[in-house]
């Protein structure tokens, strides 16, 4: 339902602050990206820190091609909800799994 409703999120101007790949567990490792972006809507300053809503761990190499994208300094486009601009995406939409789950059913 979020990753939908992304859809109609308006786009602001923003900066990528930090952006790494985390490592989660250690016998069958998995990873995520950890990113945070600055963006201004309205005069006011937010801080966001996701890429895409349900954005979960994953394959390490998924993850290091988005990062490789990402850098420090990076100008962005950030889409935020209309009426509540702290709540803000760099990615739009249905994206990773959710793919293939709603393709499936």
């Amino acid at each position: 339902a979020r990753q939908v409703r992304t859809y109609t999120f308006a786009a602001a101007d923003g900066v990528v602050v930090r952006s790494d790949v985390r490592r989660h567990g250690t016998k069958k490792p998995s990873y995520s990206l950890d990113v945070e972006y600055r963006y201004a809507v309205d005069g006011r300053e937010y801080v966001g820190t996701v890429f895409y809503p349900g954005a979960g761990a994953g394959q390490k190499a998924v993850w290091d091609a988005v990062h490789a994208t990402l850098p420090a300094g990076r100008a962005v486009v950030v889409h935020h909800a209309a009426g509540d601009p702290a709540d803000a995406v760099l990615a739009r939409g249905v994206q990773g799994p959710t793919v293939l789950i709603v393709l499936f059913l």
